[in-house]
């Protein structure tokens, strides 16, 4: 399954300038019409009283969807071509809940990407959707047990295996194993019990729900079927996130 998707969508060159100095403008356009939420990294009183802000830049910020947000931040540093990011989990987005999902890459990019058209329809007309690239991906599978107990056995057992250079990480909880560099830029690897984790996530939409979020409550619908439940029981997740790095190294495209 397909579980987390990061993708980074330059901007058209049409609308992109660089000059000697290396550093990337917009062409006759000005950022503040793409209508996102910008801060200041400074902020300055003026001789005459005014407010100004420098350095501004777009923080992450979470779309609403039909199910769970979609996290999006638009970089537009001058000494980087800019580009906007974007990252979910396609199967929470397609259909409220990762327990189990697809394999089919394109289906969940293009419902991010339609949903970021959604949101910013100007900025999106601006992108160069071809030239899209995957920044991370993360697969993930389950080992299916027969209970909790027989599954924390297992995770314990697990949580004492090493292999070659895929070391354990001093990362540990209890219902959670990691293996290498928590800022490996090349591969992250983990395994944890899904009942636990689907669970928590279960309790924290309750109480999202009760305060009238929309999103929350169809979420929290799905996450309500007892099958859907009853199937995480005694389920061990083996999740691998892999970075653009690992891909090209291993001779995978990453234009998405």
């Amino acid at each position: 399954m397909l579980d987390h998707l990061c993708i980074r969508i330059p901007f058209d060159a049409s609308h992109i300038s660089c000059d000697d100095d290396g550093k990337y403008t917009f062409v006759d356009f000005d950022i503040h019409n793409f209508d996102i939420p910008l801060a200041a990294r400074s902020v300055h009183r003026n001789e005459d009283e005014t407010i100004s802000a420098n350095a501004l830049f777009h923080p992450y910020e979470s779309l609403a969807t039909h199910f769970t947000g979609m996290a999006v931040k638009v970089f537009f540093d001058s000494m980087y071509e800019p580009y906007v990011e974007i990252k979910a989990s396609p199967a929470k987005l397609l259909q409220g809940h990762n327990v189990f999902g697809s394999d089919n890459i394109e289906q969940g990019a293009m419902e991010m990407i339609g949903y970021l058209q959604q949101a910013y329809p100007v900025m999106t007309s601006m992108l160069a959707i071809q030239s899209a690239t995957v920044a991370h991906i993360d697969v993930t599978y389950s080992a299916k047990l027969k209970d909790q107990n027989t599954a924390q056995k297992v995770l314990d057992f697990l949580g004492r295996v090493s292999n070659g250079q895929t070391r354990l990480s001093q990362k540990r909880y209890d219902t959670s194993v990691y293996w290498g560099g928590q800022t490996s830029r090349l591969i992250n690897h983990k395994c944890y019990l899904k009942h636990d984790e689907f669970m928590a996530q279960f309790e924290d939409y309750k109480k999202r729900a009760l305060k009238n979020d929309k999103s929350a409550q169809r979420v929290l619908s799905v996450m309500s079927d007892q099958n859907l439940i009853n199937w995480t029981v005694g389920l061990v997740r083996f999740e691998s996130r892999m970075k653009k790095r690992w891909l090209e190294r291993n001779n995978i495209p990453t234009n998405l």
